[in-house]
């Protein structure tokens, strides 16, 4: 039987997938400034995000929009399509009525 924590995470993986999958991820300008500097690409980003088998819940922090007061930050490593090793770093806002996640927000993505 798996525990609890494994199921959420897993949760949590499946959801952010299919917000990838189906275009509901956005990218910072920084983040896509970090990709042009270290020669990564949309390939690479959904190479990790399909690959993944797991996520690490990095931090939650208050969130910088007004009507969204609380938001996770989460990581992925992976490998790029040329085989290095990358960082995917992104953000969860949270609906302050129903928790329920409204917007997923890729804030870096870079070599390691």
């Amino acid at each position: 039987m798996a525990s609890i924590k494994s199921e959420l995470e897993d949760c949590v993986l499946r959801r952010i997938q299919n917000a990838y999958l189906t275009r509901k991820v956005r990218k910072t300008r920084d983040c896509v400034e970090s990709m042009t500097r270290n020669g990564l690409f949309e390939a690479d980003v959904e190479k990790v995000f399909v690959d993944a088998t797991s996520t690490e819940n990095a931090i939650s922090t208050i969130g910088e929009k007004v009507d969204n007061s609380t938001n996770t930050r989460y990581v992925i490593y992976g490998m790029s399509t040329k085989g290095a090793e990358v960082c995917c770093k992104f953000s969860s806002y949270l609906h302050p009525g129903t928790n329920d996640s409204i917007d997923w927000v890729l804030t870096s993505f870079e070599s390691q």
